[in-house]
């Protein structure tokens, strides 16, 4: 056999399998892009700072945390904070007063242990600061299961009956 007809065989085959194989199947299209984040009207966006387990909103800054109590300063207001509060908050009362909202008693569900009070008032300075928020850790202690009730009342400076223990002694 020639030269020729290796090559004629050759291309046969080489045209034969080309034509047998299935055809690539077409590049898969990109996946979506992920749905953008929209927040709902009159929502505030989340900041990186938290007073304890409470999240705050972006700008909010802590001036001072100290003794159980965090003082936090916003440029929103009242009312925006108050409504953020809500919406992160489970539990407890809410008193909504002439100069300030008090939640009383609530959680934060990322720390359900911990009960927090919540006071929103609107800032004393004219700068940029519109809301003034101070939130106390108000989670009781735990109880000693080692002490007795009369040992409970001790504690608290009352006898068993509730009467003072020292009523010269006055807290």
């Amino acid at each position: 056999m020639g030269v020729r007809p290796r090559l004629i065989i050759a291309l046969a085959t080489l045209a034969f399998a080309a034509g047998g194989c299935k055809s690539k199947p077409p590049p898969e299209p990109p996946p979506a892009p992920a749905p953008v984040d929209r927040l709902a009207p009159g929502e505030l966006p989340l900041g990186t700072e938290k007073a304890f387990s409470l999240p705050l909103p972006v700008t909010s800054v802590v001036l001072q945390s100290y003794g159980g109590s965090c003082f936090v300063r916003t440029g929103y207001s009242p009312e925006e904070i108050v409504n953020f509060v809500r919406v992160h908050v489970k539990g407890g009362k809410v008193v909504a007063g002439t100069s300030s909202t008090t939640f009383t008693d609530v959680v934060v569900p990322a720390e359900p242990a911990r009960h927090l009070e919540i006071d929103i008032r609107r800032a004393a300075s004219l700068n940029e600061a519109r809301t003034e928020i101070r939130v106390t850790d108000v989670t009781p202690p735990p109880n000693d299961p080692n002490l007795s009730e009369a040992d409970r009342w001790k504690k608290v400076g009352l006898t068993p009956d509730g009467k003072l223990l020292d009523p010269k002694h006055l807290h």
